[in-house]
């Protein structure tokens, strides 16, 4: 879904976890036509190990690409993980939708 120009969102929900790795993997992918990829996270519920490989793998992918990306995450427990596993470093984290795009569309 093309929400601003150039910025592309990426939506999921739920558990994030080993059983959805492939619709996980699946999801994220850089679309073609995006400069920047805004990734809602705000309604995951749970997410292990598995999803925090995904998204460095994904991260890569959009470094290769030359997209940036921001993240929303409105789940204390994910914000946690994410923070404990030092992703914190490697991605822009924000509370809410539109702090992050506006830092994309700053960005871009």
């Amino acid at each position: 879904m093309n929400e601003r120009p150039n910025v592309e969102v990426i939506r999921l929900t739920g558990e994030l976890d080993v059983a959805r790795k492939d619709a996980l993997r699946g999801a994220l992918q850089i679309p073609p036509s995006a400069g920047a990829v805004l990734l809602d996270l705000a309604d995951v519920t749970y997410a292990d190990s598995t999803a925090l490989t995904e998204l460095m793998r994904f991260r890569l992918e959009a470094e290769r690409k030359n997209v940036r990306i921001a993240i929303v995450t409105t789940s204390p427990q994910f914000d946690r993980v994410i923070r404990y596993a030092g992703l914190d470093e490697l991605f822009s984290i924000f509370g809410d939708r539109g702090a992050a795009i506006e830092y994309l569309e700053r960005a871009s």
